[in-house]
């Protein structure tokens, strides 16, 4: 078989490779997960536990999840692990709850459609996986939740079209809702333990189906 083609490729300025290096928590990984706080921690319990690969025996997964991340950091973000890594068997991608407040729904569809075909066309042997945005107990926003959740909706639906374009997609939904408390922080914005414990299961199951 043909090797897998690499990612497309950028000369990096010197502050971009330390800056990228200072994110790797696994050279080479099979897996890339990418997107805000909600994977960023996600990963952090995983090493806590002891099982950064979630037990998935002879592959790696790169939690690059950086907390405060919207879509305007995306490119880069991907650019960073293209420089240092080799093309993913499975990307997944957990972003866009840090936009909701920030874009109009015209903007943030533009964004997110052109970020998912420069991924597919960059990753083409990739399966890209689209997690929904979450609920949240609190948007720290004068805006109604039901407006926000209205938004929420709208954007995750667009998500999965775009993602659903690539050959190679899947998209999921964490059963995880703001009716349950004991899914959150006391923030209302991050997942505690509980919630953490169904968002890494629910990514595990799906990263079975394609490894």
């Amino acid at each position: 078989m043909p090797p897998k083609r690499r990612g497309r490729k950028r000369k990096a300025r010197p502050s971009d490779e330390g800056e990228c290096e200072s994110r790797l928590l696994q050279p080479d990984p099979d897996i890339w997960i990418l997107g805000d706080s909600i994977p960023y921690w996600a990963g952090v319990r995983a090493n806590e536990l002891g099982t950064p690969n979630l037990k998935l025996d002879g592959k790696s997964i790169g939690w690059w999840g950086i907390r405060g991340m919207s879509w305007d950091d995306f490119r880069r973000s991907v650019e960073c692990n293209v420089i240092l890594s080799k093309p993913p068997d499975v990307i997944l991608i957990h972003l866009g709850g840090n936009d909701l407040l920030s874009k109009s729904l015209r903007k943030l569809r533009f964004i997110i459609g052109a970020e998912i075909k420069y991924l597919s066309e960059a990753f083409p042997d990739s399966v890209i996986i689209w997690i929904d945005i979450l609920q949240r107990l609190s948007w720290n926003s004068d805006v109604s939740i039901h407006k926000i959740e209205e938004s929420r909706k709208r954007i995750n639906r667009w998500g999965r079209q775009q993602v659903r374009r690539h050959p190679k997609s899947e998209v999921i939904s964490v059963d995880i809702d703001y009716k349950t408390p004991g899914f959150f922080r006391a923030d209302g914005v991050h997942l505690s333990n509980i919630g953490l414990a169904f968002y890494i299961d629910a990514i595990k199951d799906v990263i079975l189906k394609y490894i």
